[in-house]
This record gives structure tokens, sequence and C-alpha cells, in this order.
């Protein structure tokens, strides 16, 4: 995905003061990227490895795995640091729901997205199990993504 997008979009990402922001850049980058497109979902600040470098060592993976595999896939890991950098300013003690709400029900539903894969973990995941009934309500395929698969990779253990 990051052969997608335009200079002008990284630093567009890094200064964005909202989520609203975040998604207008994503949207025209997930129109961008070859069709079909899927996106994963997972832990990531909770639940899942145990820490969010873990967790998003595990997207990493995941998103390698899959586009080698001939797959496109959004790379939400794309947007991290300024989610993160958001979240913080927003609701630092609790769950932002503003991210889901905004950025991840914007892409998904965009219709950019063809299908969610759900790695290991994702019920632990407050953010996760929000996208799994978005999708549902949406009727945009999900796919639990195997661990075997995962763990075959660079020889990440999964811990589930």
């Amino acid at each position: 995905m990051h052969r997608f997008i335009i200079d002008s979009e990284r630093d567009r990402i890094f200064k964005a003061r909202n989520f609203h922001e975040l998604l207008e850049i994503a949207l025209p980058l997930a129109s961008r990227l070859p069709k079909p497109t899927i996106q994963l979902s997972g832990p990531v600040t909770t639940g899942g490895r145990g820490s969010v470098e873990e967790n998003v060592a595990l997207f990493h993976a995941a998103t390698e795995l899959l586009t080698r595999k001939g797959h496109a896939v959004f790379d939400i890991m794309v947007f991290q640091e300024s989610m993160l950098r958001l979240i913080d300013e927003r609701s630092p003690n609790e769950y932002c729901f503003e991210l889901l709400e905004v950025f991840f029900g914007g892409v998904i539903g965009s219709g950019h997205i063809s299908a969610v894969h759900f790695l290991p973990g994702w019920e632990q995941s407050t953010g996760s199990r929000w996208e799994r009934n978005f999708c549902h309500k949406n009727d945009i395929p999900i796919i639990d993504f195997s661990p075997v698969l995962i763990a075959d990779l660079e020889g990440l253990s999964i811990t589930q």
C-alpha cells in the first residue's frame, strides 16, 4: 500500500487534527488500491499479545503475508501514529469510540473494502468487536485469519 501513498498525504496524515481529516486522506488512498481490497482488524491498544508494540508487529506480519499472497491490503498501520496521538488528545483515560465511528466506520463502510480479516485475539479488542458488529450490520464479509498462517510467518507465536 505504501507505494500508493502520495508524499502530500504522508504529511497530512501526521498533521491531521481529527479523525475526520484522517478519513479524508484514507478514502482516496483506499480508492487507488487494486480491488478487491481487504483490511485487517485485531487488537492494538486493548487485548491481544500484551502490548501495543507486539500487536502492531502482528499487524505488520499479517499484512506482509497477505501482500505476498497477492492481496491488496488497506494498511491501517500507516495511520497508527496519528490515531494514537489523537486518542491521547481526546480521551486519554477511556476508550475512544470516535475513532471507530468516524475513521473505521468511514473506511470500512466506504465501499472500497471488500472484506475484513480478523486476527487471532480480536475478541479481546473493543475496537475489533465494534468493527465485526459494523461488518455484520453492513453485510461486509468477515474472514477469521488463521493463527497457523501467522505463526508460520517469521516464527511469531500467537497467544489467545
